[in-house]
C-alpha cells in the first residue's frame, strides 16, 4: 500500500472515530433524564429560569460562557437535578481560590527572546467571579532560526 493510500485511510479513519465521538456526546447530553424517585422524565428549565436554582459562581460561568448549567425538574415530585456541561476552549480555567471556571490569562513580554537569549514575560491570571489574583513570571525560549533554501 502507498503512502498516499495510508494517508488517505487514515484521515477516513481519524473522521469517522471524531464523529462518533461527537454523536456520542450529543447523544449523552440530550438523552431523556428520569427523576431517581418518580421514575418519570424530568424537564429542563429555561436558560432564564434555570438562575433561580445557581449560585453566584454558577451564574458567573454561565455569564461568561464557560459552563452551562442545565436545571431539570421533577413535574410530580418537583426534584431538581443540576447538569455541568463544560465548554471546551472557553479560554478560562478554574480558580484556585473559589474553584470556579471564571479565570483567564493575560501575558505581558518583559523582554523578548532572541537566538542569544531567553525572553521574559508576566502572567496575569485573574478570576472574574472572585477577584483572585496570581502573577508569575515565565521564561520564554530561545528564539531559533531557520534557514530556507530559495
Amino acid at each position: 500500500m502507498g503512502d498516499i493510500a495510508v494517508y488517505a485511510w487514515a484521515s477516513i479513519l481519524a473522521v469517522v472515530v471524531g464523529g462518533s465521538v461527537a454523536a456520542l456526546a450529543v447523544m449523552t447530553r440530550r438523552r431523556r433524564r428520569r427523576c431517581d424517585a418518580c421514575k418519570i422524565e424530568m424537564r429542563a428549565l429555561s436558560e432564564h429560569a434555570d438562575d433561580a436554582h445557581l449560585d453566584a459562581g454558577q451564574r458567573t460561568e454561565e455569564r461568561i460562557l464557560s459552563v452551562n448549567y442545565e436545571v431539570l425538574v421533577c413535574p410530580s415530585c418537583k426534584a431538581t437535578r443540576t447538569l455541568r456541561h463544560s465548554r471546551w476552549m472557553s479560554g478560562r480555567s478554574r480558580c484556585t481560590k473559589c474553584g470556579y471556571k471564571t479565570s483567564s490569562a493575560g501575558s505581558r513580554t518583559v523582554s523578548a527572546a532572541t537566538e542569544a537569549s531567553e525572553g521574559i514575560e508576566h502572567v496575569t491570571v485573574e478570576c472574574e467571579h472572585c477577584g483572585h489574583e496570581e502573577t508569575f513570571t515565565h521564561s520564554i525560549p530561545r528564539a531559533i532560526t531557520t534557514s530556507s533554501d530559495t
